[in-house]
């Protein structure tokens, strides 16, 4: 005896880098979109890679759809790299595949990430605590002189959900940030002094 299991598919990118979804409708004609029913051509391929397309398969009684996740585009110099990467998650329901994300990013976080970055400068920013956070979250980091700078949160998708421009001093500087707003999720916190800036991923429960 055989039963059938179904299972949902995503994919999720696990880099600070920006999110593109395109959404395909799967049937001749395209719905406004790529028609992939007759030839996928390298400018259409193109188009879905950089292009933002939030919905797809609503026409009518419904078609099937296919979905294209990516990053960038990106300008890269000459010996120069950017790293990317994607997660492939399965689950059962939508729950199921909101949690394998959230462990797949922080999986990828405890892989790459380092307790302090540092930049040009002596421009340090120290790891946010505490990490997760479900109120109040301590952002500290060092300035050699006094300068402007600029604070952001992203969420998964690169969507701003916080900025600060302030004026600091030389020396250790302290921001505190209240995340209990915020949805449960991860997100990018990125400082920028002049023409250095330097992130940290925060996990908010």
């Amino acid at each position: 005896m055989y039963r059938s299991v179904r299972k949902i598919c995503r994919i999720k990118l696990l880099t600070s880098t920006p999110f593109v979804n395109y959404a395909i409708d799967n049937v001749a004609g395209g719905s406004g979109g790529i028609d992939i029913t007759n030839d996928y051509t390298s400018t259409e391929k193109y188009t879905s890679l950089s292009t933002n397309r939030a919905t797809a398969g609503g026409a009518g009684t419904g078609v099937d759809v296919c979905q294209v996740t990516s990053t960038g585009p990106f300008t890269i110099a000459s010996n120069d790299s950017v790293t990317v990467a994607f997660a492939i998650l399965a689950g059962d329901d939508l729950v199921d595949l909101q949690n394998s994300a959230t462990q797949a990013q922080i999986k990828y976080d405890e892989a790459t990430s380092v307790k302090n970055v540092t930049g040009n400068n002596g421009f340090m920013f120290f790891a946010p605590y505490p990490n997760p956070s479900s109120n109040l979250c301590e952002l500290k980091f060092t300035l050699q002189k006094s300068s402007a700078v600029s604070i952001t949160l992203l969420n998964s998708l690169g969507q701003m959900v916080y900025n600060s421009y302030e004026n600091y001093g030389a020396g250790v500087n302290t921001k505190m940030i209240n995340t209990e707003k915020l949805g449960a999720g991860v997100y990018t916190c990125l400082i920028k002094v002049n023409e250095s800036m330097l992130t940290h991923k925060l996990m908010v429960e």
